[in-house]
């Protein structure tokens, strides 16, 4: 999901609704939020040359007079809105997703310090409204704090009520990734602020494997757009990587002793191995595809049966087929719920949680931390430049670990006033002895199951129990 936030100062002229609907095209929002329009009327002509999308929708806050205004715009194809509320300051839409749904709210704040108060008590209400799985942003007009203005600003009475508003409703506020300020003057000495941005409570977050905060090209207004962008980073094809649960279906060791006997391979022995590893990696795959499927789905549609019958049995007695029907399905659904258990334990990479003792909200934000904590968005280069591109990182990296590798000089090592000293005859064989069929066992059984996969992609527990 990716949503922007923009205030564009005025949508009145043809040639700036140009330059805005080119940015969105490059920046390619599932929705976007637009501040200040200093439009009373939207109509479809208009809005259609913001953006390209022709299955849009959109619900709007009239600008009063020249001033304000505020637009929420989604292709219908890929956001589905239940509900919208338009505010004094604020218009929100309710998102569906899955089995559920959430909320956005698109804010313009004023400057105003009365109208201000009126701006807290409307972000309290909808917090109360939206409930748990909300997030709102826009054009605040306030900082946070003293370091988020140039030059240094003081901490003013609506800098601290900005701030308790967020501790007090325990809004999560992302740091910029590629920026300090989002808005200028644009004098010669510059007064620089961050009064853009977005947040969001935890449980919104929760499941989501990145979220990213930055900013796009200021190039029609003094506010750069800002993008919230909830996908995954694509670093190229998803490589393979075994899944735990697999490991506890009847039939996945059969499988994989009929397919690891029909792949043959010549060569040494650690060659043949490494090789019928990787050509029993797309057998595993296809095998996961008709077995499993989407976990998900397949669960919706356990839980839509399972309440379908119950439905029936409120207006008449069930017969026993439909009895025997439920209960298979309770217990297809509670299989189900045991595999995501043992696939979120495994990624969330916390090995004293007993099996059925889990908290599917905490599983969630767990892997969130471990999968934010791991995302690459900026590297510093030797040379103290800031590289954000990706495929700029991608190569930066590919070229360090290329010349941290190659051999420089020839030779052996060798530094001043340090002796060498070599191990005995009898310590170097026992080294080079072949290995044991004990050893190997012992360490490939003193692995732990839960621990992530090797470059390989699979787990301890796949050599344990295959």
């Amino acid at each position: 999901m990716k949503i922007v936030s923009w205030n564009v100062r005025g949508i009145g002229s043809g040639k700036k609704r140009g330059v805005i609907k080119e940015n969105l095209l490059k920046m390619r929002p599932d929705f976007v939020v637009l501040q200040e329009t200093k439009k009373e009327i939207l109509e479809e002509k208009l809005v259609g040359s913001l953006w390209k999308a022709r299955n849009r929708s959109w619900v709007a806050l009239p600008a009063e007079g020249r001033s304000g205004g505020i637009i929420i715009i989604w292709d219908v194809r890929g956001v589905r809105v239940q509900n919208s509320l338009v505010g004094r300051f604020s218009v929100s839409i309710e998102v569906e997703e899955g089995d559920g749904s959430w909320w956005f709210t698109g804010v313009y704040g004023p400057n105003d310090y009365k109208e201000r108060k009126e701006f807290w008590e409307e972000l309290y209400g909808l917090h109360t409204i939206c409930g748990p799985k909300w997030c709102l942003g826009g054009d605040f007009n306030v900082v946070r704090f003293c370091h988020e203005k140039y030059p240094l600003g003081r901490r003013t009475r609506s800098v601290r009520q900005f701030d308790e508003l967020i501790r007090e409703l325990e809004l999560k506020d992302l740091a910029l990734q590629n920026a300090s300020f989002t808005w200028s003057n644009f004098r010669e000495t510059p007064v620089k602020c961050r009064l853009d941005r977005f947040l969001f409570i935890e449980e919104w977050g929760a499941g989501k494997s990145d979220i990213r905060q930055e900013t796009g090209s200021r190039t029609c207004s003094d506010h750069m757009p800002l993008i919230l962008d909830t996908s995954p980073v694509s670093w190229g094809p998803t490589p393979f990587r075994l899944e735990n649960m697999w490991l506890g279906h009847s039939s996945f060791r059969q499988e994989c002793e009929k397919w690891w006997r029909v792949i043959e391979v010549e060569g040494w022995e650690s060659y043949k191995i490494m090789e019928k590893l990787r050509a029993l990696k797309e057998y595993i795959k296809v095998w996961n595809k008709k077995i499993f499927g989407d976990t998900r789905i397949i669960k919706k549609e356990v839980v839509d049966k399972i309440d379908e019958i119950d439905k029936k049995e409120e207006n008449r007695q069930l017969g026993d087929g439909e009895r025997e029907l439920r209960v298979r399905l309770r217990n297809q659904l509670e299989e189900i719920i045991f595999k995501e258990m043992v696939a979120w334990r495994q990624k969330m990479k916390f090995r004293w949680i007993k099996e059925w003792d889990y908290n599917s909200a905490m599983f969630h934000r767990m892997v969130s931390y471990w999968r934010n904590k791991n995302v690459i968005n900026r590297i510093i280069r030797e040379d103290e430049l800031v590289l954000t591109d990706q495929r700029e990182i991608v190569n930066e990296i590919v070229s360090f670990y290329e010349n941290l590798y190659k051999e420089t000089s020839t030779g052996w090592w060798d530094f001043e006033e340090i002796t060498w000293g070599s191990i005995s005859v009898e310590r170097a064989e026992w080294l080079e002895r072949p290995f044991e069929e004990e050893e190997i066992k012992k360490a490939v059984f003193g692995c732990d199951r839960e621990k992530s996969p090797g470059p390989d992609g699979f787990t301890g527990g796949f050599f344990q129990d295959c």
